[in-house]
């Protein structure tokens, strides 16, 4: 009963899961690997600003990907959530969180420093963490297309027939790359 769970006017998640511990019901989060729908892959997403919400608005539309949670060195992001996905903690915490297997590929979310985003991919890559792709269900990857790892193609992105996309890109809406390009 909602109505017995105390907060300040504002029910949140965080409210539910506190009122749940304090009557010693366990949360039964979806944060475990036996949570899982089969064949799901966690992901974690490094980052937790606005081009993480992008991203994980992306994977949650996607049926075989579960979201592990964010990372991000801001200390104003920790105890946030992004579409209800938590951050867990900061960068540095990327090496202990893959050894604990909370995810078993990770992604860049961070848009707007092309150095800084080659920067987290190249460190999730020395640390051998595979690197998934964040593809928005309305976009376009036409036939022979070739798509590299780590890539995000936002809302109505066109990957033409025989295209090659490297790896660690984020494509906003609407980018086109045309047939035989690379």
């Amino acid at each position: 009963d909602l109505s017995e769970v105390p907060s300040d006017g504002i029910l949140g998640e965080r409210e539910v899961l506190a009122y749940l511990a304090a009557k010693g019901i366990a949360d039964k989060g979806s944060d475990r690997p036996g949570d899982l729908p089969a064949g799901a892959t966690r992901v974690l997403v490094i980052g937790a600003g606005l081009g993480a919400m992008q991203v994980v608005d992306i994977l949650l539309s996607d049926p075989s990907v579960e979201v592990a949670g964010c990372v991000d060195d801001d200390p104003a992001l920790r105890d946030v959530r992004l579409f209800g996905v938590p951050v867990l903690g900061s960068v540095a915490d990327l090496g202990r969180l893959w050894n604990e297997r909370r995810f078993e590929k990770a992604i860049v979310s961070v848009s707007h420093d092309v150095a800084i985003r080659r920067r987290l991919f190249e460190a999730c890559k020395a640390l051998g963490i595979p690197m998934a792709n964040a593809i928005d269900p309305t976009s376009r990857i036409q036939r022979g297309a070739v798509l590299g790892e780590g890539n995000v193609l936002c809302a109505h992105c066109h990957v033409g027939v025989a295209a090659q996309l490297g790896d660690n890109n984020f494509l906003s809406a609407y980018n086109n790359v045309e047939h035989h390009n690379r």
